[in-house]
């Protein structure tokens, strides 16, 4: 999609004015960081952020109140240099970062690394960083889910949760995420769904300059289904989508999204110069103005109370969706005693 149609609209299919303030935040907060520190990744984050806030609003099975609840989903960022596109999600649905910890991204000692650590910050279920790393370890946690469930669930389905990755070009071209790819299609693995960020740049210039096959097309041949996402900004196509790909069929899915990165910065949006730096100061304000933001706001000016109100209603679903599944775990071992003295 055109760079110049997204600088319209940077969110389409939100439910009310409200969440589309807190994704307009959530695209805004990379953009701002990145340039006040003059380092980092702002282009996939800011892309990215309405599917990752439909993600994690409306599709991921997650209690922030209590990151390690056994029966949630996973999520795996293996395009780990856009850390801030999960960072600035823990943030707003209440993990227990602060606007603070953001600002503080990439640096030593910070809640917030470059590349998110596993056991460091709250949320996070994978280090990642190495391209295709993330791809093959979300294979792995989603075979060992599937194990869990088939020694020990009984058909309750209590630990045969779903798995999302989001991986950009660069993971697709290591040959690490093609064996682990190839596995789980193989083995059917329909508990694993990967977000393939299609957006057709990389730090050098477009991915043609090295990355010339049909990626559908080798998923496919690996025995996967592959759905289309066209346009990265519409919540209700990223929901339908996302919906979708969560369904069991008995493949691995596949969620090619067309992106653009950078979006909505006017100039650099769809180039190489959005992958990673700051965006320039003249981009940078356009990008708040475009988003509906005074063109000298400050990091902690883009989240205020009533976008907290909504992003941080993902604490009582996740809430209740823990009680829904503790119910079940309770009927299950009273209905297999013996498996759950085992287990």
């Amino acid at each position: 999609m055109p760079a110049d149609r997204l600088v319209h609209r940077a969110v389409v299919g939100a439910r009310d004015a409200e969440e589309e303030r807190a994704v307009r935040a959530a695209i805004a907060i990379p953009a701002v960081a990145v340039q006040r520190k003059g380092h980092g990744h702002a282009g996939t984050a800011m892309a990215m952020a309405p599917v990752a806030h439909v993600l994690f609003q409306r599709i991921l099975r997650h209690n922030p109140a209590h990151p390690a609840w056994t029966g949630r989903d996973r999520f795996v960022l293996s395009a780990g240099h856009a850390s801030l596109v999960l960072y600035t999600q823990l943030f707003l649905t209440g993990y227990g970062l602060a606007i603070d910890d953001i600002a503080a991204s990439r640096t030593l000692g910070a809640r917030t690394p470059g590349h998110p650590e596993l056991g460091h910050t709250a949320g996070v279920e994978m280090s990642t960083g190495p391209l295709g790393q993330g791809v093959a370890s979300a294979v792995g946690i989603a075979l060992a889910m599937r194990r869990d469930e088939a020694l020990h669930g009984a058909g309750a389905g209590l630990w045969d949760r779903t798995v999302f990755v989001l991986a950009g070009d660069g993971c697709l071209q290591e040959g690490v995420s093609g064996e682990a790819s190839s596995l789980a299609g193989t083995l059917g693995v329909d508990n694993l769904v990967l977000i393939w960020d299609d957006n057709g740049i990389t730090i050098d210039g477009g991915t043609d300059v090295a990355f010339g096959e049909d990626v559908r097309a080798r998923y496919r041949a690996y025995g996967w289904r592959v759905l289309e996402m066209d346009d990265h900004r519409d919540l209700a196509q990223i929901e339908r989508v996302l919906t979708d790909a969560r369904e069991r069929h008995g493949a691995p899915t596949l969620v090619a999204v067309r992106s653009v990165i950078g979006a909505p910065a006017p100039h650099r949006s769809g180039t190489p110069a959005a992958h990673s730096g700051g965006l320039g100061a003249e981009e940078t304000q356009a990008v708040l103005e475009l988003l509906g933001y005074p063109s000298e706001s400050r990091l902690e000016d883009l989240v205020d109370d009533g976008i907290l109100a909504t992003t941080r209603a993902a604490l009582a679903r996740g809430e209740q969706l823990e009680r829904t599944w503790q119910e079940d775990e309770a009927r299950w071992r009273n209905a297999h005693p013996g498996l759950a003295a085992a287990r």
